[in-house]
């Protein structure tokens, strides 16, 4: 519970009671959803006034989490898509398909377990089919499987 005083939104904390001087109250979920764009909403004469819907708020904030946490995924490139079976391929494009539809279901759908909690990035930096270090070509091609291993995993 978030406390309005003097026009002011105050989160509580141990050993502070704000009911008696608060104005108004706003429930945590709906404080984090509405802080996050301010012209969402207005604090007049002591009071929450929404702005915009709830709805429309819990719809922008799906589509900013599809942006990191799908099209990240799914905009990567020809050589990585090489590398998954035919399953993963349909798995991934229902997965894509419903976070699409996220802002109009109001769902952010599960991640596929084959994906992992965490991308992973190749520590190793491939330019144009060489070792940015230029090795020699048992070490530029060391270095691509390297880089292919990670790559499958991430």
């Amino acid at each position: 519970m978030y406390y309005i005083i003097d026009n002011e939104v105050y989160a509580p904390y141990e050993g502070h009671d704000f009911d008696g001087r608060a104005t108004d109250t706003i429930e945590d979920g709906v404080w984090e959803l509405y802080s996050q764009d301010e012209s969402s909403y207005k604090i007049e004469d002591g009071k929450f006034i929404a702005l915009k819907q709830q709805a429309e708020l819990e719809a922008a904030a799906l589509r900013a989490r599809r942006e990191t946490e799908c099209f990240s995924v799914v905009d990567r490139g020809r050589f990585w898509y090489g590398k998954l079976t035919e399953e993963q391929k349909s798995e991934l494009s229902a997965w894509y398909e419903a976070w699409l539809d996220a802002p109009a279901t109001g769902v952010a759908p599960q991640k596929p377990e084959w994906l992992g909690a965490e991308p992973r990035f190749c520590p190793v930096k491939i330019h144009h089919n060489k070792n940015v270090a230029g090795g020699t070509d048992d070490e530029q091609e060391v270095t691509q499987e390297y880089a292919q291993a990670w790559e499958v995993q991430a």
